[in-house]
C-alpha cells in the first residue's frame, strides 16, 4: 500500500480531463488520455484500496511522462519515444482487442498494460555520470567503437574513424595510428572539429545505447522504488513488469520461457504477463504513422544518418491505415527500392507478432475475452504506383565491398589469394557438368573413351582429346594501372587484373531467378 503522503501528492497533482472527478476522494480529478486508462479508473472506483491502485499509476504515469520526454535530448535523430509514443501504443491495443475485450480485462492485465506502454523505453535516458564512465571505464563500449570503425553497412562508420583520428592527435600519435589501411580516410580537424565531435558523441552514444535499452528498463523496474521514491506494496509485481518490458526487445521465445501464463495479481484477480507482453510487442510495432518525428528537434540536429533517414522516410510514406479486432491494413506510397525495403521489413515484424498473437490467443489470452476473431493481415509498399516485390523474389542486391570480403573468404581464409583456387574450382564444376550433360545425349557421342564407359569412376584422364582444347578453363592476368578517383595519398599504385573463363554449363535467366531465392535449386532441372 502506499502511504498518505504519497496518496495525497498524487490527488493534488493530477490533471483535469473532462468531467471525470471523483468527489468520494476529495474532488481528484484525473488524467485518463486513453479509453484503457477511462476503465481502470472506473475499476479502482469500487473501493478505497482500488482507488490507492489508481492513484499509484497516475505517479508512475507523471514520472514516465517526466524521464521520458528527455530522451530527445540525446536521441533527436529518432522517432520520438515520449508520452505521445505511449498512448499510441495503447490506443493500437484498444483498436486490436475492440473495446468490448478492454473491459473483460482485469485490474492487474490493465495495471500492467498501462505501465509497460509509458515505461518500456525508459532504458533510452542516459545520464550524465554514465556517459562519463562509458567513454572513460566501459570496455565493451570500446569493442564497440572498434567494430563500428570496421563496419561499412554502419552510419556509425564516420563518426567512430573520426574520434579515433582526434583521439590520436589529442595523444601527440600520428592521425592514423591503430587503423586499418583499408578504412584510410584523413579527416581534416578544421576549427569546426567541435561541432562535429560534439554530434558524433552524441550518435555513438545513442546508437550504443539503444542496443541495451531493454535491459537497462528492465532493470529500472527491478530499482523502482529507489528509483521513483515512492513505497511500492507489491513489489514482485514490478519486477514482473520489468521481465515485460525486456520481452518488447527480446526473442519471441523468451516470452513463453520466462514469463508464466497466470500469476496472482491484486486481490484475488488474476494478470496474464504472456499475453500482456505480446500486446505490448504488436503495439510498438503499430505506432507507425507519419507523426513519429520531431522536425524542430531534427532541425536542430542537422544532417540526419542514412539510416535515420530512411526510416523518416518509412513513417512519411503511410497513405492508408486502419486497426480493427479482425484486420489490420497499412499502405505505403515511395519513391525508392531502400525505403521499400525498410517499410517491408517492418511489415514483416508485424506479420510475425500477428501471428505470434493468434496462435497462442488461445493459449495466454484471459478466457473472458473469448476466442480471437482477427483475420486478415494487408500490409502493401508501392514503389512509384506499383506493388513492390520485396527482396528474395526475382532480384536480389548487395553491398559491393561486403561481396567481394564474401567472394575472398575474408575472415575466413588465411591467405586472401584462396579466392583464386575457388574460383577455377566453380569453372572446373561448371565444365564438368556440361560434359555430364552432353555425354547424357543419345547422340552417339560421348566425351569419354569407348573403354572408360564401363568404369565405376570416371576421371579427366578418361575424356576425349578433343575435350581438353573445346572444354578448357583459362586463367588471364593483366597488370593494369588503378583509377585515379580514391582521394587519400594511396592512390595511384598497380593493380593486377584476373579473368578465370570456362565454357561449362553457365546460368540462364532461369537459373538466376533460382539462385535469388534462398532454399531452391536450379540442378534438378538440368538434370
Amino acid at each position: 500500500m502506499l502511504n498518505s503522503r504519497v496518496d495525497n501528492r498524487v490527488s493534488n497533482n493530477v490533471y483535469v480531463s473532462g468531467n471525470n472527478c471523483d468527489k468520494r476522494n476529495g474532488g481528484a480529478c484525473i488524467n485518463a488520455d486513453t479509453y484503457m486508462e477511462h476503465v481502470f479508473y472506473k475499476m479502482c472506483m469500487v473501493n478505497e484500496r482500488k482507488m490507492k491502485i489508481f492513484y499509484e499509476w497516475q505517479t508512475n504515469k507523471e514520472k514516465y511522462i517526466h524521464q521520458t520526454a528527455i530522451i530527445a535530448h540525446d536521441f533527436p535523430h529518432y522517432s520520438v519515444h515520449d508520452k505521445e509514443h505511449s498512448r499510441t501504443i495503447v490506443e493500437a491495443i484498444e483498436m486490436f482487442l475492440g473495446k468490448w475485450r478492454i473491459d473483460r480485462l482485469s485490474i492487474g492485465d490493465v495495471w500492467l498494460l498501462l505501465n509497460a506502454a509509458y515505461g518500456h523505453d525508459i532504458g533510452m535516458l542516459i545520464r550524465y555520470r554514465e556517459v562519463v564512465d562509458l567513454w572513460r571505464n566501459d570496455s565493451d563500449f570500446a569493442t564497440y567503437l572498434e567494430n563500428a570503425m570496421k563496419n561499412s553497412d554502419s552510419d556509425m562508420q564516420e563518426a567512430a574513424l573520426f574520434y579515433k583520428q582526434l583521439q590520436n592527435v589529442l595523444h601527440d600519435r600520428k592521425q592514423m595510428d591503430g587503423i586499418e589501411e583499408e578504412l584510410y580516410k584523413i579527416y581534416e580537424l578544421t576549427n569546426d572539429w567541435p561541432v562535429i565531435m560534439r554530434k558524433n558523441v552524441m550518435l555513438l552514444t545513442s546508437d550504443y545505447m539503444r542496443k541495451h535499452h531493454q535491459e537497462r528498463s528492465q532493470k529500472f523496474f527491478d530499482n523502482l522504488a529507489e528509483t521513483l521514491g515512492i513505497n511500492i506494496a507489491e513489489n514482485r509485481l514490478y519486477q514482473l513488469l520489468g521481465n515485460i518490458v525486456y520481452a518488447h526487445g527480446s526473442n519471441f521465445d523468451y516470452i513463453l520461457e520466462k514469463l508464466p501464463k497466470e500469476t496472482n495479481g491484486f486481490g484475488n484477480e488474476r494478470m496474464h504477463p504472456q499475453f500482456i507482453a505480446i500486446l505490448l510487442r504488436l503495439g510498438d510495432l503499430l505506432d507507425l504513422d507519419n507523426n513519429r518525428f520531431d522536425f524542430v528537434a531534427l532541425e536542430h540536429f542537422g544532417t540526419l544518418p542514412h539510416l535515420s533517414e530512411v526510416q523518416l522516410k518509412k513513417h512519411l510514406s503511410v497513405t492508408h491505415f486502419l486497426i480493427t479486432d479482425t484486420k489490420i491494413e497499412v499502405t505505403e506510397e515511395v519513391t525508392d527500392s531502400e525505403t521499400c525495403e525498410a517499410v517491408e521489413q517492418w511489415f514483416t515484424y508485424i506479420r510475425e507478432e500477428v501471428k505470434n498473437i493468434t496462435s497462442k490467443w488461445n493459449c495466454v489470452a484471459p478466457r473472458e475475452l473469448g476466442g480471437c476473431t482477427f483475420r486478415d493481415c494487408t500490409l502493401k509498399v508501392l514503389l512509384n504506383g506499383n506493388e513492390y516485390e520485396s527482396i528474395g523474389k526475382n532480384h536480389f542486391e548487395v553491398d559491393n565491398k561486403k561481396f567481394i570480403d564474401v567472394l575472398i573468404g575474408d575472415k575466413l581464409y588465411g591467405d586472401n589469394l584462396v579466392f583464386l583456387r575457388e574460383y577455377i574450382q566453380n569453372a572446373m564444376d561448371a565444365t564438368k557438368l556440361l560434359l555430364w550433360i552432353n555425354d547424357q545425349k543419345k547422340n552417339g557421342v560421348s566425351v569419354f573413351g569407348t573403354d572408360a564407359r564401363d568404369s565405376l569412376e570416371l576421371t579427366p584422364m578418361n575424356l576425349q582429346s578433343y575435350c581438353l582444347n573445346e572444354y578448357g578453363v583459362d586463367v588471364l592476368l593483366e597488370l593494369i594501372e588503378e583509377s585515379e578517383k580514391a582521394e587519400d595519398y594511396k592512390s595511384k599504385k598497380p593493380v593486377l587484373r584476373i579473368q578465370i573463363i570456362d565454357s561449362g554449363v553457365g546460368m540462364d535467366e532461369e537459373c538466376i531467378k533460382a539462385l535469388s531465392v534462398i532454399g531452391t535449386g536450379w540442378k534438378k532441372d538440368i538434370l
